[in-house]
């Protein structure tokens, strides 16, 4: 899941935008234009989600995602990621529930690189994200993160010996570069 959301990273389709941080801007205006819009501000629709003017999902969807407001999603590059993961040669899905697979990355993400990290910036370049950790171990049924590799060697070794058998619902994962 990550990795499919890692691959589409570098598209110019895709914008994950943090609102959160500060500006300097004094006018009301230009900070009005980083709000998520309201879903009543809806003008088309992608994915069963509303879509503002600027092509970026509503409120609605950070709220059915479980992200949090203050994050734009540019609806394109969402709407890309979903037929990429549904019709590339690849394919493993028929369909897809693109809120889920958000909230689930989001979720993953968070917990290995940091709630503050994510949230410190409004965009990482490749260099500050060949800094994140490069692995993860995860329960797949609950999205909690047991255990993180912090270099490509340290998961590459624990990949090798893991036991992709296993019933516990236990999986290790790359997250972007390995």
């Amino acid at each position: 899941m990550i990795n499919s959301v890692n691959s589409y990273l570098n598209n110019q389709y895709v914008a994950f935008k943090n609102l959160n941080e500060n500006t300097n801007s004094n006018s009301e205006n230009t900070k009005n234009l980083n709000l998520v819009t309201h879903k009543s501000q809806a003008v088309s629709e992608s994915l069963g989600y509303g879509v503002d003017k600027d092509g970026y999902f509503t409120s609605y969807f950070n709220e059915v995602a479980e992200i949090a407001s203050d994050y734009k999603i540019y609806a394109k590059g969402t709407e890309n990621l979903a037929d990429y993961i549904t019709n590339s040669d690849f394919t493993f899905f028929t369909s897809l529930d693109i809120a889920k697979t958000i909230a689930n990355a989001y979720k993953i993400l968070s917990q290995v690189v940091g709630y503050n990290i994510l949230n410190s910036k409004d965009s990482f370049s490749i260099y500050y994200i060949a800094n994140f950790p490069q692995g993860y171990e995860f329960n797949r049924q609950s999205m909690q993160v047991g255990k993180i590799y912090n270099t490509s060697t340290d998961y590459l070794n624990e990949e090798l010996h893991f036991n992709f058998k296993n019933n516990t619902n236990t999986l290790i994962n790359n997250l972007f570069f390995c």
